[in-house]
C-alpha cells in the first residue's frame, strides 16, 4: 500500500496540481522524475549507520521500489498526459 501511494498515488497528484502553475513540458518532465523516483541507497546506508538490524528490511525495500520505478515512472507519465 505505501508504495502504491508513494510511486503512483502522490505523484499523480503533485503533477496535476503544478500543471496548472507549470506549462513548460521540459520541466514537467523533470518534475516528474523527481517526485516518481523510488528511496534509492540513502536508506539502507542510514539504516546501516543508525539501526544495523533493520539493514536487510530497508535493502529489500530499496529494491523492491527500484524494480518496481521501471513500471510506475511510465504509467505514471501515461497518467498524467506527459507520456
Amino acid at each position: 500500500a505505501y508504495m502504491l501511494g508513494k510511486m503512483i498515488v502522490l505523484p499523480v497528484v503533485i503533477m496535476f496540481i503544478m500543471k496548472a502553475f507549470i506549462s513548460d513540458p521540459l520541466m514537467l518532465g523533470v518534475l516528474l522524475a523527481a517526485v516518481s523516483t523510488p528511496a534509492g541507497a540513502a536508506i539502507p546506508l542510514l539504516a546501516q549507520a543508525l539501526n544495523p538490524k533493520r539493514y536487510p528490511l530497508a535493502l529489500k525495500g530499496a529494491t523492491f521500489t527500484t524494480l518496481a520505478a521501471v513500471f510506475t515512472m511510465p504509467l505514471v507519465a501515461i497518467l498524467t498526459g506527459l507520456g
